[in-house]
């Protein structure tokens, strides 16, 4: 191979970041969002346990008492987000964002790929004082999928001309972008398994799916058609959605999860140095259908409890009780330049006598 795609995934990375930053934390199950009520990370630890996100903190206190809940620190996310990507950024010269907790890069005329890829892992968890797992694979689809494949801590390169042995007996919902509503559809058409994804010929495909499908085929196949964005180019908007099952009816646990969103939208904000004079905010039915509601502001959004101030206002304009919702989103519009805060990785850590 003479180009490689690279897909790192930090390991289970909010309770990471809480465990690399108090030693009392390592080793043990821990679960992250106590400020809302409702548990929406998990350590490695509470995950074997059998602990599923969303549930409410009096519960898990009474089915999981070993379990400890801590509250949020997005701040700290952001800080080792920007810290692990940087560590990426010296050893490769094309690296996309992903989320907070991943990215991918892109490597060329390497003869031995997984020396470099042993040295980014090293690195990085040296570094951070917490575990990555990296897929490589000849194509970005292909990479992602890898990554996942042998967590934590892992490394898994596929090759493509062992594609059917590496990957083909499992089952199609394993690949990022095959949705539950693409599930039913290929089922129906005979396809079960990555492997009779690939070898579904790309004419079939054409009949069957639209493009975006065509592609993602295109890519498990280990056809590289999606290249990276390694642009600095500020966006228009920003937004992050989240899906969880099973769907609920639970007002607080929906309102947790826009506030997960919007620390995570205030993280990207930060980062381009940016403020927001627009919010929409939705629900997401269980039958694919939404309601959302859009705020234009006089006062800049800076921070992720200036947009949970107005959600919570808002809430009861697109919450309706008894309906059950499989997903919360959140965009922030109408973006101008903010001055950028600096990187305090070493500086705030060392005064929060967490280094």
């Amino acid at each position: 191979m003479t180009e490689w795609f690279l897909h790192i995934d930090g390991d289970a990375f909010f309770a990471s970041c809480e465990q690399a930053t108090n030693w009392r934390l390592r080793g043990k199950p821990i679960a992250v969002g106590r400020e809302r009520g409702v548990a929406t990370a998990f350590s490695y630890e509470a995950k074997a346990l059998g602990v599923s996100r969303g549930i409410k903190a009096h519960l898990l206190e009474k089915e999981f008492p070993e379990v400890l809940l801590v509250s949020s620190d997005y701040r700290k996310y952001g800080i080792f987000s920007r810290r692990f990507k940087s560590i990426v950024r010296r050893h490769v010269s094309e690296m996309e964002n992903g989320g907070i907790d991943e990215c991918y890069a892109r490597v060329t005329d390497i003869l031995d790929i997984r020396s470099l890829v042993e040295r980014i892992k090293s690195d990085l968890e040296r570094e951070t004082g917490m575990t990555f797992s990296i897929g490589v694979a000849p194509t970005k689809a292909l990479a992602k999928l890898a990554s996942g494949m042998n967590k934590p801590s892992g490394i898994t390169i596929l090759q493509k001309n062992f594609l059917l042995d590496q990957v083909g007996n499992l089952p199609v919902d394993k690949i990022a972008g095959v949705g539950y509503r693409s599930v039913p559809k290929m089922n129906a058409l005979g396809i079960y398994t990555i492997g009779h994804f690939i070898q579904t010929s790309p004419a079939y495909m054409k009949d069957h799916f639209h493009r975006p499908m065509q592609e993602l085929h295109a890519e498990i196949c280990g056809c590289s058609v999606w290249g990276l964005d390694d642009t600095e180019e500020a966006p228009k908007s920003i937004s992050k959605i989240r899906a969880f099952r099973p769907a609920t009816t639970d007002a607080e646990v929906l309102l947790s999860e826009l506030s997960r969103n919007a620390e995570i939208v205030a993280l990207k904000m930060r980062k381009e140095g940016l403020e927001a004079y627009g919010l929409s905010f939705g629900l997401k039915y269980q039958k694919h259908t939404r309601t959302s509601k859009e705020i234009v502001v006089s006062e800049p959004l800076q921070s992720a409890s200036d947009m949970q101030s107005l959600i919570e206002k808002n809430f009861h304009a697109v919450y309706k009780k008894g309906i059950r919702y499989r997903a919360t989103y959140i965009v922030v519009f109408s973006l101008r330049p903010r001055n950028h805060q600096p990187d305090f990785f070493g500086t705030h850590m060392q005064r929060e006598g967490r280094l």
